[in-house]
């Protein structure tokens, strides 16, 4: 072991696993269990976090021992109960438990491809580098995921092995930070319920701080996990545009003419990736009919999520929560 590399820890929110299936929990743990082994850094920290109202620390160990025997992992496992946290608060919760020179954020639905972890660190070895994201996709597996991927936010499975410079989206569930400078920043405190990674990428662009993107740290992220997934989803992602434009100093408060030109937006954004990816993702004609009713669906919900929050702020939260 070299101690002269930085130490890290990975740090694993449970709520993701509530809405996707649990073998992709099984899957992810199973991966990383893997990577740590492999990797000659020091011994690392793994910290799950998990809303105790929720999900009870005997299945998380568990899920956690289908991978490995829990006094066999190659890191020391850290199962913090949270209460009553959200997605981002969190991670920032868990940021407050790490004191190792690096932190990487891993959310407990996706599944790291091989080489994922020693990418991430990799990089590190340029102290210049500050914030290093991997890239996430969706997984292919039949016609409703190959539909996420060609129309949702993810980007497709990206190929390269060059570290390059970002100034778009960091995702929060594929990043790695240097404690000092996750701890000058964080996640920022929002109403909406995503987003905050990409407000968090612009205050580090405010300050200078470059974000990387290692190409080589790969993991597929499923899309929504049934029809109240995609429903809520779709929802929140119509909240989220409308209370981003409440946040937005330079945007007047958006209308009902306002959330319409954006789903027609949205609708065009996604039958224009869809015809020109299509067959990228093995479908035929057919299938890429079939991809557009469903990213349709999507933001025709989403549009309504949009309306929702126009005429009663709170109902989302109340009752479409991600």
């Amino acid at each position: 072991m070299n101690n002269e590399l930085p130490t890290y820890s990975v740090v694993i929110e449970w709520e993701n696993a509530r809405l996707s299936e649990l073998q992709r929990t099984r899957e992810m743990l199973k991966a990383l269990r893997e990577q740590i082994a492999q990797s000659e850094h020091p011994r690392p920290e793994t910290i799950i976090l998990h809303d105790k109202e929720h999900v009870g620390r005997q299945l998380i160990e568990d899920i956690i021992g289908e991978a490995c025997k829990l006094e066999a992992w190659p890191a020391d496992i850290r199962i913090i109960p949270t209460d009553g946290l959200n997605y981002y608060e969190q991670k920032n919760f868990g940021a407050q438990q790490c004191d190792t020179d690096l932190i990487t954020f891993l959310d407990s639905d996706v599944i790291p491809e091989r080489g994922w972890l020693a990418g991430l660190l990799e990089a590190f070895e340029d102290p210049d580098v500050q914030v290093v994201h991997g890239n996430v996709y969706i997984d292919v597996q039949g016609l409703y995921s190959k539909a996420f991927a060609l129309f949702w936010f993810f980007p497709r499975r990206a190929e390269g092995n060059g570290l390059y410079q970002t100034t778009n989206y960091s995702p929060a569930n594929n990043v790695t930070f240097r404690r000092a400078t996750f701890e000058a920043f964080k996640y920022p405190s929002r109403p909406t319920f995503r987003g905050q990674c990409g407000a968090l990428s612009q205050t580090l662009r405010n300050h200078g701080i470059a974000t990387f993107c290692q190409p080589k740290s790969h993991v597929s992220h499923p899309p929504p996990n049934g029809l109240r997934h995609f429903v809520n989803r779709a929802v929140c992602t119509g909240h989220d545009w409308v209370l981003r434009r409440h946040l937005n100093p330079e945007k007047r408060d958006p209308s009902l003419a306002d959330a319409s030109k954006w789903y027609r937006r949205r609708l065009s954004r996604a039958q224009k990736r869809i015809a020109v990816g299509y067959r990228e993702v093995q479908l035929g004609p057919v299938g890429a009919v079939g991809a557009l009713g469903i990213a349709a669906g999507y933001y025709t919900v989403a549009f309504a999520g949009a309306l929702l929050t126009l005429v009663r702020p709170r109902l989302v939260h109340r009752y479409f929560s991600i």
